[in-house]
């Protein structure tokens, strides 16, 4: 079930309570580890925080379910329930105890994203998640002095600064994810390490690697590719490699599909550097023919009817 666009244009952000949580991000024993710290804001910065907000959720016309390959535009955002992401273990930190205040610069420098809280009558929350720029990395000016302009003239300014972006990469609110920008959205919930995980669960599978005469080269054509690590999850996903009519198929349309893919005398798949996108395409059913044309046709995602 997605979530309910209403519902989300109907939060009253205007009138809620702010507080932005900086957050850094590490491993420990293989596991994704959030920490974050909360910091006192103005008046000021929670209004303009708010606007902004305010703004991204209604210019949203459009919730569409999140998959691997989905891709969303500006009107339209991607829903995933949180208890299948990382979103719990944020929620979990943005209790604002005193010990968890930023107290001291280091506190903030090298945050990989914040999180702004705005919550309505100490219960209902929403979440505005939003990746950190390079004002928020620890550096130094070299060769040059931070100069403002001031009481007309210019001044030396050692103030740090942070930019606070007018955009959101995703929200969390009422138990989903409702992701903006995508890319983003994967990266501070760290997908790529899941895809990681998945293309290595999905090459232990019996009835995926029996399909190749040899996994050397699906192997490199992944690598550490974020999208091919995607369409590989996507491929573990649907599963259309454990369906022996499916793979059959695969194997006597392929030449007239268009599909380059060569098979030994055993019917096994013989990967090579320029077979391998093809490879993908065929076991992520996104080789399409269209009745109107007469033509084939490569997609990024399909949406059954």
């Amino acid at each position: 079930m997605m979530a309910d666009l209403l519902a989300l244009k109907a939060f009253d952000v205007l009138n809620s309570t702010v507080t932005l949580w900086v957050f850094k991000r590490s491993t420990r024993a293989g596991k994704i580890v959030y920490t974050g710290r909360w910091v006192e804001t103005s008046e000021l910065l929670d209004a303009k925080i708010k606007e902004n907000v305010n703004a991204a959720i209604q210019s949203v016309e459009e919730i569409r379910e999140y998959s691997l390959l989905a891709e969303n535009n500006e009107t339209s955002v991607l829903s995933i329930p949180a208890d299948e992401t990382h979103a719990g273990q944020l929620i979990q930190e943005c209790v604002a105890r005193d010990e968890k205040k930023v107290k001291k610069l280091k506190d903030i420098q090298n945050a990989h994203f914040y999180a702004v809280r705005l919550t309505l009558d100490d219960q209902n929350s929403l979440y505005a998640v939003k990746s950190t720029d390079d004002s928020w990395k620890l550096k130094k000016l070299a060769g040059a002095y931070r100069a403002v302009f001031k009481d007309n003239a210019l001044d030396i300014d050692d103030t740090p600064t942070f930019n606070i972006s007018k955009s959101i990469d995703f929200f969390i609110f009422d138990g989903d994810v409702i992701a903006k920008q995508k890319n983003k959205t994967e990266s501070i919930l760290s997908y790529k390490e899941a895809h990681k995980e998945d293309f290595g669960l999905l090459k232990l599978e019996p009835k995926f690697s029996s399909l190749f005469s040899s996994m050397d080269e699906i192997d490199a054509y992944v690598g550490n590719n974020k999208i091919q690590l995607r369409r590989a999850s996507a491929i573990k996903q649907k599963a259309h490699y454990n369906n022996d009519v499916y793979i059959q198929n695969i194997r006597n349309n392929a030449v007239e599909m268009q599909l380059l893919i060569d098979f030994d005398l055993n019917g096994k798949i013989v990967p090579s550097a320029e077979s391998c996108k093809y490879i993908f395409l065929a076991l992520l059913n996104h080789r399409l023919f269209s009745r109107f044309s007469g033509e084939y046709y490569d997609v990024q995602n399909i949406e059954n009817i």
